[in-house]
């Protein structure tokens, strides 16, 4: 199928036409996961991607701390991918629900917490929460939106889950960002890489992505980015989208930043990310909101 970009009246592009939801779901359960297609997931980790994997719930916990939230409560991990995000709160104490479409990434890194995993389409597990009247105090979408056919409505749903004191954590990627256009006028990239249908649908920056929660009713807490690999990109000897062999290097000199800087404390961490997605750098956003 060929697909172009269009920009939704909030602001972020989607691609269109959009696939139906029977052709995503096919998608998703026989492709994305088994095939290892999304950078994001692989079949066996290093002890340094694992410390790696690990900040985002450790940075998660930290925000959720430092908002004065109560030290453990009830998290659902929407979309939670291989678990990792799930079963860091788990161990430290949580309640803890989590789904996606396919459990194989979950059953080959955390079979530990299948007994609290739902193998389902997000939407329709969203619709029996809402029926059933369950609230969560913590909620994780980490990287949903960008896969999605519908993101705002998704946010509207997810809302009806939270209580007056949850948090709602969103992770996307930033993309059509002013860095990539650079990059893109400079002639270091000669094409919207990241536009990928169907395995990204969504598209936003930060500006994009807080006016989408503005519009849904939400009230943004904290805002970071990842380490911006992206970078490498401006050296033609480090270029991975132009050489595809330099992409495991550049990761794994991501790995060692954001270790080197969480060495340095969550805290110092935080501020340096905080300051990185305002700037709009960072292959990925994080977004932290309560409701208005």
């Amino acid at each position: 199928m060929d697909y172009t970009k269009k920009r939704h009246p909030m602001g972020f592009y989607h691609a269109y036409p959009i696939p139906s939801q029977e052709e995503l779901d096919l998608f998703y359960r026989e492709e994305y996961f088994q095939a290892c297609k999304s950078a994001s997931y692989s079949h066996d980790y290093s002890e340094e991607e694992m410390q790696f994997i690990v900040t985002q719930p450790v940075v998660a916990d930290y925000v959720w701390n430092q908002a004065g939230k109560n030290s453990v409560g009830k998290l659902i991990d929407i979309g939670c991918g291989e678990g990792f995000f799930a079963r860091y709160f788990y161990d430290h104490g949580w309640e803890i629900e989590c789904c996606d479409l396919s459990s194989f990434a979950i059953e080959r890194h955390n079979p530990e917490i299948l007994s609290f995993f739902t193998e389902n389409n997000i939407f329709k597990e969203l619709d029996g929460k809402i029926t059933d009247n369950n609230k969560y105090d913590f909620i994780n979408l980490s990287n949903v939106l960008e896969h999605v056919r519908e993101p705002v409505t998704l946010l509207e749903r997810v809302k009806k889950i939270m209580g007056r004191d949850s948090m709602l954590r969103i992770k996307v990627p930033n993309d059509f960002s002013a860095f990539q256009q650079i990059l893109l006028d400079s002639s270091r990239i000669s094409s919207e890489y990241w536009f990928n249908p169907p395995g990204h649908l969504n598209f936003f920056t930060l500006t994009s992505l807080k006016e989408v929660l503005k519009s849904c009713g939400f009230r943004i807490v904290k805002t970071l980015a990842d380490f911006p690999i992206e970078l490498f990109l401006l050296n033609k000897y480090s270029n991975y989208v132009v050489d595809k062999s330099k992409g495991a290097e550049a990761h794994n000199a991501r790995v060692v930043m954001e270790r080197y800087l969480m060495d340095h404390g969550t805290d110092r961490y935080v501020d340096f990310m905080s300051i990185s997605a305002e700037v709009g750098l960072g292959r990925t956003i994080i977004v932290f909101v309560d409701v208005l």
